[in-house]
């Protein structure tokens, strides 16, 4: 279980003071403040607030005790929203227990699992709680509480820093072997290592992969989205990088090779001795390792 919430029903909270409806007023005085984007409906002294007022002992003319709940509404509602907890330490196993065993029931990696409880401190099997809903799709991010388990929700998902490794192999026609050798040493090494140039990707079978561009940017973004890659080895035959940028924020190793760099989109011209140095100063701020040949 990474939290969980508790979801009440809109109220406001006592401070010895003011009086139920003055509350109230000065609840919406401060929803007002806050930016549109992030404010809720205020809150009306209408029938149903009324109801439920008088239904927990009070009325719009009592002062509630420091700290004491008045809900406005008797359920928690998308309507009008709610107030909602961090509850994560109130959880008995049994509940969280349950909560599990209903995701493990769908074969969900995650779930949002709703249970409608009086006290979630106490085991559904002696309170009557049930399960109301099973989320396939919860929404993450929503409270402070959730937020902050994130991190720890993708350290479940993610092997190892979760990055996927690339090398570069720099150079002219013969830069291609080089490329292939490193490729092949990852696969026998049980990697499923893709290698791409600007007009040619190979799969870890050593199938061509086809790619209507000709582009080393396009095919790397393309290889990086995809889940069977789980290493890439680049092999750069021209300066497109110079125009594009790297698709790539962290370059494992670089192998220079030698041999003619070409112009990207040129014809195949060979690039000059300043413009390869731009390339390599550019590559290398992107290096952890260098091994020249």
């Amino acid at each position: 279980m990474l939290y969980a919430l508790r979801r009440g029903p809109r109220a406001v909270i006592g401070d010895g003071e003011h009086t139920v409806s003055e509350l109230i007023e000065l609840a919406n005085k401060k929803l007002l403040a806050t930016p549109p984007w992030k404010r809720s409906k205020a809150i009306p002294l209408d029938e149903l607030a009324l109801d439920s007022i008088t239904e927990n002992g009070f009325s719009p003319e009592t002062i509630p005790e420091p700290g004491t709940t008045v809900p406005i509404r008797k359920i928690e509602s998308s309507e009008w929203s709610g107030d909602i907890t961090d509850a994560s330490d109130q959880v008995h196993p049994d509940n969280r227990a349950i909560a599990l065993r209903a995701a493990e029931l769908f074969q969900l990696s995650n779930a949002g699992i709703d249970i409608i409880s009086s006290d979630i401190s106490i085991p559904w099997h002696q309170n009557g709680a049930i399960i109301n809903e099973v989320n396939f799709a919860p929404y993450f991010g929503g409270h402070p509480t959730a937020r902050a388990r994130l991190p720890h929700y993708f350290e479940n998902f993610i092997e190892g820093d979760g990055r996927i490794p690339v090398e570069v192999v720099i150079g002219g026609s013969e830069a291609e072997k080089t490329a292939r050798k490193i490729q092949q040493l990852q696969v026998d090494g049980g990697t499923a290592c893709y290698l791409t140039s600007h007009y040619l990707t190979i799969t870890p079978s050593l199938q061509e992969m086809p790619f209507p561009s000709i582009s080393l940017f396009t095919r790397t973004i393309a290889l990086l989205m995809n889940r069977k890659v789980e290493s890439v080895v680049l092999l750069i035959q021209t300066d497109e990088f110079i125009q594009t940028g790297l698709p790539v924020d962290r370059i494992r190793h670089i192998t220079q090779t030698g041999g003619v760099i070409s112009e990207w989109q040129s014809n195949n011209s060979p690039i000059d001795n300043e413009r390869r140095k731009m390339l390599n100063t550019l590559l290398s701020s992107y290096l952890i390792t260098t091994t020249p040949l």
